[in-house]
């Protein structure tokens, strides 16, 4: 989708086949698919109220400020939010703070977010919802001045929309979205691999003060006890600083490892003159994080160069 262009030939380069031979697409304003939400809490009706969250969507608002209630005593002036809305903060819309309702609760969130919902028979809300998340929305935002980049609603009713018509837009929505239930399926089994290894962890190396694991394999059940030995006699602390400076420079997080920066979004600027002093690492290499006090200890499988500030 955000390969639509405004020019000669508004034709996706991946189309379901039964849509080759629908022509074109039109690039139609916002403003002429979506509508305003302009419903107040009238008499305060509905109590449940959400927040905009960049990561969970609609999200209780007693949840997202773990516990602590930051509305107002009087919600009457705040937004009607139901199934099938959008809702975003126009101060926080480039960074993804924008949404889509999915449950049937109706809640109320704050005046100081936009909602807005899709025009039934203009375009299929769920596919609106997706071309959000593209370049070709993003590439047309225009931001007003000040503090934070803020995107009124009558600068987003002004961006341009690529249309297809309604049964492709259909397909692709369902095809994206059960997609994301994919993802979200495998992320929900990666999440519980985790725990599984932890757990494992927890069996298969030796407690403190114990000297055999809970859990060991078959083969080596008749093995004498572990042993402890102290770190000197395991490791030896290398400050290699002989380099060429052509290495990728290195990243020490907790979350990837010992890393290339240009793998990851990480921005530090060095001079030509301290990198010299950088030193070398190569695969196979511990590298103590600066935050160890966290237990960052991390493995290198990248040959590399990092600060002096770290021990390898």
């Amino acid at each position: 989708m955000s390969n639509i262009k405004e020019n000669n030939k508004r034709i996706p380069p991946l189309r379901f086949p039964e849509f080759k031979d629908c022509g074109e697409w039109e690039l139609i304003p916002l403003g002429e698919v979506i509508i305003k939400n302009t419903e107040k809490n009238k008499y305060s009706k509905y109590t449940l109220v959400q927040s905009v969250s960049n990561k969970y969507g609609f999200i209780n608002q007693d949840k997202y400020f773990d516990g602590r209630n930051v509305a107002s005593k009087d919600v009457s002036k705040y937004y009607v939010i139901k199934k099938g809305y959008f809702a975003y903060n126009p101060s926080r819309i480039d960074v993804g703070s924008l949404s889509y309702k999915f449950d049937d609760n109706i809640s109320v969130i704050s005046p100081l977010y936009v909602s807005f919902k899709a025009l039934k028979g203009k375009i299929v809300d769920l596919f609106l919802k997706e071309w959000f998340s593209t370049e070709g929305f993003k590439s047309q935002m225009i931001f007003e001045g000040g503090v934070r980049n803020t995107l009124n609603y009558e600068n987003l009713i002004r961006i341009k929309v690529p249309l297809s018509i309604l049964p492709e837009q259909q397909k692709i929505a369902a095809f994206l979205f059960n997609l994301d239930e994919l993802i979200e399926a495998h992320r929900q089994k990666l999440a519980l691999l985790k725990q599984h290894k932890k757990g494992l962890m927890q069996n298969l190396f030796p407690q403190e003060g114990e000297k055999v694991p809970k859990l060991r394999f078959p083969e080596f059940n008749n093995e004498r006890e572990w042993k402890y030995v102290n770190g000197n006699e395991l490791f030896e602390s290398i400050s290699n600083k002989n380099h060429n400076s052509g290495l990728p420079i290195l990243a020490i997080t907790q979350k990837y490892g010992a890393i290339p920066r240009d793998m990851i979004d990480y921005t530090v600027i060095a001079s030509k003159q301290s990198i010299k002093g950088y030193k070398a690492v190569e695969k196979g290499d511990f590298v103590i994080s600066l935050r160890s006090f966290q237990g960052g200890i991390e493995y290198s499988y990248y040959e590399g160069i990092c600060s002096p500030a770290y021990i390898i």
